[in-house]
């Protein structure tokens, strides 16, 4: 059996954290060995301690997003792998991150696809975030996470406001 790999990216504060907990809580509630691979710049990673409270086999890659530090992925993934045997791996790339498709999927892919079975690419949207409020480097990279998408998710819908959309 291959392990499933489901990398769900997104924009800064668009619920990623939130939505993986909860995701990884369920499936572990229907008797699925879940685990999770949490990732940020810095290296005091607070989606890790969150997961930790809440008694879900965490690793964690810091110092860098996925793609430049796709060593330590890969070591995270070989590490839950060997620890719990997990049906089902959660990914959280750093809220910036982009090009996961070229560096981090298609070699995952390529070169560990008898082990790993890859969920479609998945980019969380806030559909609060209002991109006028942010310089064109920022946007760029919120552009480019929705185009590298294979799958959208639209999360706060509760938060729109209908009015102002007709």
């Amino acid at each position: 059996m291959r392990t499933r790999i489901a990398i769900v990216g997104g924009f800064l504060g668009s619920g990623k954290t939130t939505l993986l907990l909860k995701s990884a809580k369920n499936l572990m509630l229907q008797g699925y060995r879940v685990g999770l691979v949490t990732n940020d710049q810095g290296d005091d990673l607070v989606d890790t301690a969150l997961a930790k409270e809440q008694a879900i086999p965490v690793l964690e890659v810091i110092g860098g997003c996925f793609c430049c530090r796709f060593p330590d992925l890969l070591a995270g993934l070989q590490h839950l792998y060997k620890t719990i045997n997990p049906h089902i791996i959660l990914a959280e790339p750093v809220g910036s991150c982009t090009d996961l498709i070229a560096t981090v999927m298609r070699p995952l892919s390529q070169f560990y696809g008898n082990q790993y079975e890859l969920a479609p690419l998945t980019v969380l949207i806030d559909s609060s975030f209002k991109n006028s409020e942010f310089n064109s480097d920022v946007n760029y990279l919120y552009k480019q996470q929705i185009l590298e998408a294979e799958m959208l998710l639209l999360n706060k819908r509760d938060l729109l406001n209908l009015q102002t959309l007709r």
